[in-house]
């Protein structure tokens, strides 16, 4: 008579218990993940839009009080917007999961900068403009902010 060998490896049932429990645990953390995602992508637009804000006022401070004029903003899609605004204002904003454009008038008293993140589970716009920065100067736009 042959001695039983114990057999090494793992029950069909023992597999999907664990597999059951790993889907339970990526079901919890999937949502969380992708809500941190997003709030990074509006944390770093919001520092995008406040260092073109910064560099707006220092426009000003070298061009006798006026912001830069609605000429300087690209009207076309022909010329990347991230690249006009980079080379008018001397900054080195990248796109990083945003879209970025910048509008104003032709006297240069005004201007409004927005950076938008389109996905698809998420759209949300953040926007800055001449105003003083506080709380609210740059804000999100839109209903869903994350």
């Amino acid at each position: 008579m042959k001695p039983l060998i114990p057999k090494k490896g793992f029950t069909l049932l023992e597999v999907l218990i664990s597999i059951i429990i790993l889907a339970a645990l990526v079901a919890l953390a999937l949502p969380n993940y992708h809500k941190t995602v997003e709030q990074s992508y509006k944390r770093n637009a919001i520092e995008q839009l406040r260092t073109l804000h910064a560099a707006n006022e220092l426009y000003k401070l070298n061009n006798s009080g006026a912001s830069a004029p609605g000429g300087y903003w690209p009207r076309n899609k022909t010329e990347s917007d991230i690249e006009k605004i980079n080379e008018t204002l001397g900054t080195n904003i990248t796109h990083q999961g945003m879209d970025y454009s910048c509008s104003g008038n032709f006297a240069g008293t005004t201007y409004t900068c927005s950076a938008t993140r389109q996905s698809p589970a998420t759209t949300f716009v953040v926007q800055v403009t001449e105003q003083p920065l506080s709380d609210t100067n740059p804000n999100c736009i839109t209903k869903y902010c994350p």
